[in-house]
């Protein structure tokens, strides 16, 4: 519990560090003479304002979902490559999970953090087998979907159960099989979710921890994976990493890396975002709700 409380002060009061010599400058939505832009705007601004900071020359990391559809993710990344810029959505929290391989996560978090890393590295060691199905649930208490919100469960929360899904069993839906929806307690312009549930069939058999791992294998002993390691050192990784990080570092040194022309630990790419985002259109079509719709905002001729 000490070593828990020690990590959490020194995450909100880290020890100061000393300044680079040509640091990296972050900005966010109206400090226009910052690059590069970090937006967490809704996502139906996202297409206008993440398109004029590229086109003002600034590399972009996104709040996710990155836009509405997944013909705007096309069309943001095209722009972004076009311009030569990065251009990437964060992920910075994640959903708690249940893989029925017997093994159980406590909050992934995102995939910069190294408890997910370790988490999707035992289940492709192949020591708890093929995976048969893959519960995940993202919940919020009652009342937390205030009136006029019109973001939705699924685009708001249930792209990280999705995008955290897709990681750990390594591949994408095959199907949506069945999908549902239940609106909020209050009137809205039109079909807004305050509950999503759906099945998706994925290939391979698979059906769709922080602190420590918890991992039984089948006819093996259970073991505590990871109990006390916070750093991809105390794991045998070379990537950075220190005590005091909590999961939004880890994404921003990843981030800086890109900038910089390194290869990132690990990171979101164009196609897992377009793809997550496509799914999340499949599971609106399926629920009858329809895709979400699109920004009136137009790409730059």
């Amino acid at each position: 519990m000490s070593n828990t409380v020690s990590r959490v002060y020194k995450g909100f009061y880290p020890t100061e560090v000393p300044k680079a010599r040509a640091p990296v400058r972050f900005g966010i939505h109206g400090a226009a003479a910052i690059v590069p832009l970090a937006l967490a705007n809704p996502a139906k601004t996202h297409p206008e304002v993440a398109t004029k900071a590229l086109a003002a020359g600034k590399h972009v990391l996104c709040e996710k979902p990155l836009t509405n559809t997944a013909e705007e993710v096309r069309e943001m990344f095209a722009f972004a490559e076009e311009k030569n810029l990065v251009l990437s959505e964060a992920f910075t929290i994640g959903a708690y999970s249940r893989i029925d391989v017997h093994i159980r996560y406590f909050n992934p978090r995102d995939r910069f953090h190294l408890s997910i890393q370790r988490a999707k590295a035992i289940l492709e060691s192949g020591e708890l087998g093929a995976g048969q199905s893959t519960d995940v649930d993202f919940t919020l208490p009652s009342g937390m979907i205030l009136k006029n919100d019109i973001r939705g469960a699924l685009m708001d929360m249930g792209c990280y159960a999705l995008n955290a899904t897709r990681y750990l069993t390594g591949a994408d839906p095959t199907a949506v099989l069945a999908a549902s929806h239940g609106p909020p307690p209050f009137p809205t312009d039109g079909p807004v979710d305050e509950r999503t549930t759906v099945n998706l069939a994925f290939p391979y058999d698979t059906t769709g921890v922080y602190h420590n791992i918890h991992v039984r294998p089948k006819g093996k002993a259970a073991r505590t994976d990871s109990g006390e390691a916070y750093t991809f050192a105390a794991l045998g990784v070379e990537a950075k990493g220190e005590d005091r990080w909590l999961t939004y570092v880890y994404q921003l040194e990843a981030f800086v890396d890109k900038l910089k022309g390194r290869t990132p630990q690990t990171w979101v790419s164009k196609e897992d975002s377009i793809t997550n985002m496509q799914w999340i259109e499949n599971v609106y079509e399926k629920g009858g709700y329809g895709a979400r719709p699109r920004s009136e905002f137009k790409l730059p001729a």
